[in-house]
C-alpha cells in the first residue's frame, strides 16, 4: 500500500502544507504503509525545499526510515517507512545486574553472587 500526497492545491499556504505532511506521516504510521509519495511539483523547487526541511526535523525523522529524491521525476519525494518491529530490534538491552546474596545469609566469610534474571533474582 502506497500513500500519496499532492501539494499542488495548497502550494501557497505554509501552515496547511505542514498540517498535510504531518497528517500523511501519521496515517502512514497508523496503517503501517511502507511508502509515502509526496508530490511538491517541479516549479521553482521552493516547495520541495520546504518539504525536505519539514522531513529533516528531529521529531519527524523518528517516524520514517529514509527519504529519497526521485531521480527520474524531480517533482516527487519518496518517504520509506520501516516496520515498527525493525526499529525496536535495534533497541539497546540492559545487561543483567550482579546481586550480592551473602548479605541475606549469616556471615560465613565467603561471598555468594548471582545474576539477576528477567523473572527477578536467581
Amino acid at each position: 500500500m502506497k500513500l500519496r500526497l499532492d501539494l499542488h492545491e495548497i502550494c501557497n499556504r505554509g501552515g496547511d502544507i505542514d498540517r498535510a505532511l504531518r497528517a500523511i506521516l501519521d496515517e502512514a504510521v497508523a496503517k503501517k504503509a511502507p511508502l509515502v509519495e509526496i508530490i511538491p511539483g517541479k516549479g521553482s523547487a521552493a516547495l520541495k525545499k520546504h518539504v525536505l526541511r519539514f522531513l529533516g526535523q528531529k521529531e519527524v525523522k523518528s517516524l520514517y526510515h529514509w527519504v529519497e529524491k526521485d531521480s527520474t521525476n524531480f517533482g516527487r519525494v519518496l518517504c520509506t517507512f520501516a516496520g515498527i518491529d525493525r526499529r525496536r530490534r535495534h533497541a539497546r538491552r540492559r545487561p543483567p545486574r550482579l546481586i550480592d546474596l551473602s548479605a541475606a545469609d549469616p556471615p560465613t566469610g565467603t561471598r555468594r553472587l548471582a545474576f539477576e534474571t528477567s523473572a527477578g533474582c536467581c
